[in-house]
Order: structure tokens, then C-alpha cells, then sequence
């Protein structure tokens, strides 16, 4: 088996030759499998490699609240300091189902509770802050700091519309820009591209829990 993790970081020649390759190795029936990890960025027409479409694509999105408490549960359990369920209940409530958020967090209530057989709410009570600010320091900041001026203004506009309740659609962030959706299409493409907003129904929505919140602090 071999696993690519990032691929959305790849030039699309290198996505190229390794498609050559296993397009290669399967006419001589090799036996292997390739597992492939990346955001959704990476199926845009400027990296999208004809040959890797063929594969069986899933999109991963957020976990459901029984998922991330089973993602932080299940391992836990595995290497023998299991995780008490108010405990995994409060750090899935907290992720918001994003993985890597999942996978921090319970990446500290681990560290947390170095001193006992068993990962309690107080270890995960403990693990909030130092997850938060790992978070702050890194996937938010890289992906403000990434992020075009027009693409900030953007960003600026969804977090405070989010904070006041207000609708969130691509037509009501035109309203608040003053322009039309179809002169945004553009920057909006390009962020949900990356990684950095989804869509749900008509409404756009922040990817990572608790960005926006971050953003309102910039």
C-alpha cells in the first residue's frame, strides 16, 4: 500500500508522472493500492490529472458527533488509557467534528492525563485552552495569513454576518461588499477550493470550528 498525504501541495507534472506510473503498473496487474489524502483544491482543473479521476473519491467533510466521539474513544481505548465519555463528549462538542480538531484535542487530553489510567474530564477540560491555542497559532493563522487581501475582506464579512445571526449566502455577502455574486465568484471558488469555507444548502460556512471567531480578532 502506498499513502499520499497533502497532495493538494503537488505540481500537477508530479501528479502526472505518478499517474503514468500506476496507470503503468495496472496494465501489469501490480499488486497494490494507493490511498491519497488532500483538499478539495486538488480536483481543480489546474491540478486535476485525468487518470487519478478514475479513482473512488470521498469527500471526508466533518464528523457527526458519534463519529468524533468514536475517533477520540476508539484509539484511546486501544492504547490502554481508555477516555470516559463526558470527557470525549465535551472534546467532540468542542472540535466540531473538524478531524484535525478531533485529532488535536484529543491529542492533549492524552498529555493531560499523563498521571492516570484513564482519560477523565478534568484531563479534557484541560486540554481546551492548550488545543485552542494550537490552533490559533497554526491552522488559523496560516490560513489568514495565506489568504489574499480580497480574500481577508471576504472572510471579515462572513465571520461578522456569522456573529450577528445573519444569513450567510453568497447574495447576502454581495449585499454586505457591495458588489454582485457573480464579480465574488471568484474569491469565494477559491476559498472553498482551499479548504477555508463549505457549503451547506445556500449557505456558506466556515470548514475549520472556531476560525471565525479568530478572524473577528484580527
Amino acid at each position: 500500500m502506498l499513502t499520499l498525504d497533502e497532495a493538494h501541495l503537488a505540481l500537477r507534472r508530479e501528479l502526472a508522472a505518478l499517474a503514468a506510473l500506476l496507470q503503468e503498473g495496472t496494465g501489469e496487474r501490480w499488486p497494490v493500492v494507493v490511498v491519497i489524502a488532500g483538499l478539495p483544491l486538488m480536483r481543480a482543473p489546474e491540478h486535476s490529472i485525468t487518470y487519478l479521476e478514475r479513482g473512488a473519491w470521498h469527500e471526508l467533510g466533518l464528523l457527526t458527533r458519534h463519529d468524533a466521539v468514536r475517533a477520540l474513544r476508539l484509539p484511546a481505548e486501544q492504547a490502554g488509557r481508555p477516555m470516559d465519555e463526558d470527557a470525549a463528549a465535551l472534546l467532540a462538542q468542542a472540535s466540531g467534528g473538524y478531524p484535525y480538531a478531533v485529532q488535536l484535542y484529543g491529542h492533549h487530553a492524552w498529555r493531560a492525563s499523563a498521571e492516570h489510567d484513564r482519560i477523565g474530564l478534568a484531563a479534557a477540560e484541560a486540554a481546551l485552552p492548550r488545543a485552542q491555542g494550537e490552533l490559533e497559532r497554526g491552522l488559523y493563522a496560516a490560513r489568514w495569513t495565506a489568504a489574499s487581501p480580497a480574500q481577508r475582506r471576504y472572510l471579515a464579512v462572513l465571520a461578522t454576518l456569522a456573529a450577528s445571526a445573519h444569513p450567510t449566502t453568497a447574495r447576502a455577502m454581495a449585499d454586505a461588499l457591495k458588489r454582485t455574486p457573480k464579480q465574488l465568484s471568484t474569491v469565494r471558488d477559491d476559498l472553498i477550493k482551499g479548504g477555508t469555507l463549505t457549503v451547506e444548502g445556500a449557505e456558506l460556512r466556515f470548514t475549520i470550528p472556531g476560525m471565525s471567531a479568530y478572524i473577528l480578532t484580527r
